[in-house]
């Protein structure tokens, strides 16, 4: 009788995204496409506008571009591409691509405050570094959608940007508490999240940036607020 054997399968998550990434890399310029011939043909064509899903394959576009980007970004999230670039335009690039890819109101509810000088110039990759900011400020958002309480008309997201100790801190605050703990028990999962519907990108996007860029990613919540904190070095000899 033959003996049974059993072995363990570890999934390797990063492998996974690379894989993944190098699919989407090929389907983003098909997607690429589409998004083109839909834009000219809604400023050609204004009748296409009375086509009754019209605006929503329009969203549906830019939400699978944007998905598309996302993951590949995944890719080379621990390979970035490091420049001279101010964080006042770190912040521009994030709120920017707010607008573009999620709900327009996100931006009524968003204050920005600093205690350094927006010209004050970081050493990073300018395109990881703002999506990671996106990706803060969005799950912050979602967190809250259907949170009843909010005074959608008033800034309740509170995004901060300090510096101590040779690290720059973008601190992103919402209402509402989480288990913090929980949350850390599961940060090493690529594919975790807590939401229905969601892949898990945006806090890998976020872990992958801070380490990449010598810094860390920092939750804490208490009864009333819930703040997560991306830090990077400001030196110019940071690890890679």
């Amino acid at each position: 009788m033959s003996e049974r054997k059993i072995i363990e399968y570890k999934y390797d998550f990063e492998t996974h995204y690379k894989d993944l990434s190098k699919i989407c890399h090929e389907i983003i310029n098909s997607v690429a496409l589409i998004n083109s011939s839909y834009q000219y043909i809604d400023a050609r064509y204004p009748e296409s506008h009375e086509f009754k899903f019209w605006n929503t394959l329009g969203n549906s576009v830019r939400n699978l571009t944007c998905l598309m980007k996302r993951t590949t970004l995944c890719r080379y999230s621990h390979f970035p591409n490091k420049e001279i670039i101010s964080i006042g335009q770190i912040v521009d690039n994030a709120l920017a691509k707010l607008e573009e890819y999620s709900d327009s109101s996100i931006l009524n509810v968003i204050s920005v405050s600093s205690n350094i000088d927006s010209n004050t110039p970081v050493l990073c990759d300018a395109e990881h570094t703002s999506q990671a900011m996106t990706e803060l400020i969005t799950n912050a958002y979602e967190a809250q959608l259907d949170t009843e309480q909010l005074d959608t008309d008033a800034p309740w997201i509170k995004v901060n940007i300090s510096s101590k100790d040779d690290l720059l801190a973008i601190t992103v605050t919402n209402p509402g508490s989480i288990d913090v703990n929980q949350l850390y028990q599961n940060l090493s999962s690529a594919l975790y999240t807590t939401k229905d519907n969601h892949s898990g990108l945006g806090l890998f996007i976020v872990k992958s940036t801070c380490s990449s860029h010598g810094g860390n990613l920092i939750i804490e919540s208490d009864d009333d607020t819930t703040s997560a904190t991306m830090t990077l070095s400001l030196k110019a000899d940071q690890s890679v």
